[in-house]
């Protein structure tokens, strides 16, 4: 009796690990558009694409190096994107800079490696607003 209930046990712990599928990996960097400096702290999100809401399914942020890691995602559609104060949003497979990414599709076990983004920093504008006559304006709204 002992040993059936031993057997049933190791039937089921198979079945089981033959059902679940072997997360994928993601591995990459973020990068200034157009160059070898890496941003760090940028937050990347794996996004649903079917989601127009845009929650995000897993996050990391970027090391100092800027690489981050996904080490166990769920096989699955992705869209990888990048955010961090002071820069444009970037996405994975982006070619342009107002261009879109690409859906990653990963299959169990698969592994992405080099997965780079290019961010842009964003633009500021600094100055002094003043009348026509040289006189500062103290409440000037710019848009």
């Amino acid at each position: 009796m002992k040993l059936f209930r031993v057997a049933l046990v190791a039937v089921r712990a198979i079945r089981m690990a033959a059902q679940s599928p072997s997360p994928a990996s993601i591995r990459g960097a973020v990068f200034k558009w157009g160059t070898s400096e890496p941003i760090s702290q940028a937050i990347v999100e794996l996004r649903n694409p079917a989601d127009a809401r845009g929650v995000p399914v897993i996050s990391t942020a970027t090391l100092a190096n800027g690489e981050y890691v996904f080490p166990q995602v769920p096989p699955g559609r992705y869209r990888i994107i990048a955010t961090r104060k002071s820069f444009v949003p970037g996405e994975y497979g982006r070619q342009r800079i107002s261009g879109s990414g690409v859906i990653v599709t990963l299959t169990a076990g698969q592994t992405l490696a080099n997965a780079r983004i290019e961010m842009t920093p964003g633009a500021t504008v600094s100055g002094r607003v003043s009348y026509a006559n040289g006189d500062p304006m103290p409440v000037a709204q710019i848009g």
